[in-house]
């Protein structure tokens, strides 16, 4: 088992608004290290992930209601946010996504 499974923490995800979405709040002088998301959507919509404002990813695509994604447990980050920002979901409309997020501070 990785070393960072003992820290590891978990967030619900549970929004419906269009734009960004904050998902994970910045923490003054701790990086956020994201290291496996699950989620799906209610309906036809495109999710970025960003590090603040910038965006670490193209768009992903989910074509309807029940698509999903999965980010399994990984040893490395699937996306390291700089210390002081959030971690964002932008959702390109207004639908569901719920789900979990772990990551670690720090």
């Amino acid at each position: 088992m990785a070393p960072h499974r003992s820290a590891t923490k978990s967030v619900v995800l549970n929004f419906n608004s269009s734009g960004d979405n904050t998902v994970i709040a910045a923490v003054a002088g701790a990086p956020i290290n994201v290291y496996c998301i699950v989620y799906t959507v209610s309906g036809a919509t495109n999710i970025t992930f960003k590090d603040g404002t910038t965006a670490l990813s193209g768009s992903y695509i989910l074509t309807g209601n029940g698509s999903s994604q999965t980010m399994p447990m990984s040893d490395e980050p699937w996306f390291q946010i700089q210390p002081g920002d959030a971690f964002v979901m932008n959702s390109s409309n207004a639908v569901a996504v719920a789900g979990n997020i772990w990551y670690t501070l720090g």
